[in-house]
């Protein structure tokens, strides 16, 4: 079995056992303290689904998917008063994601969103933080549209290019990167315009 499929092995049985956790649905007629029970009853599922990334971490060290899913279960754990005994180890995971990858803006979202909801960073720094993130994602998005324009453009999709390029100058107006595929494909059409 190549290093991929064992990979991918580890995934799927982490996902499955994912799958089964159930957090039970918030209905008028729940107290909180069932659901809560409800929910530290699935511990032991949370608990083999993080054995088992535990596993796949061994031989796919720092592996950001491995991570992000062992985070979750971590973050899910609660026990029958109500108690999160495992943030801070969730907390380290999305923090270890980050430090290998400081780009990897779904880690961070996962982290702020589980700092925000468990109070682990106070609300200001936590607007902060994903305004940071924020940036970067809309960093990635122009780079990507750029790139759309030029592809549609050389392939000779210029109404496409257009079309694209009309609307996300409107959301980034100020974004050189697309003025500049904007004059690649010009340079292609022969026209002042797109």
């Amino acid at each position: 079995m190549s290093e991929l499929a064992r990979f991918k092995k580890f995934l799927e049985e982490i996902d499955s056992l994912l799958d089964q956790y159930d957090p039970g649905e918030l209905a008028p007629d729940r107290v909180i303290g069932e659901i809560v029970a409800y929910r530290a009853q699935q511990r032991p599922l949370l608990e083999q689904a993080i054995a088992v990334t535990n596993q796949g971490l061994k031989q796919f060290p720092f592996n950001p998917e491995l991570l992000r899913r062992r985070a979750f279960a971590n973050s899910r754990i609660v026990t029958p008063e109500g108690d999160f005994p495992c943030l801070e180890a969730c907390e380290t995971d999305f923090r270890t994601i980050l430090a290998v990858d400081p780009y990897h803006l779904r880690a961070g979202l996962d982290l702020l969103e589980a700092m925000f909801k468990f109070s682990g960073l106070e609300d200001g720094e936590v607007a902060q933080v994903a305004g940071s993130l924020a940036l970067q994602a809309e960093s990635l998005l122009v780079a990507l549209r750029s790139l759309e324009v030029r592809a549609l453009g050389y392939a000779g999709n210029f109404q496409a290019a257009e079309t694209t390029y009309q609307r996300w100058s409107q959301v980034f107006p100020d974004s050189e990167e697309l003025q500049s595929a904007q004059a690649d494909v010009e340079s292609l059409t022969g026209n002042q315009e797109l």
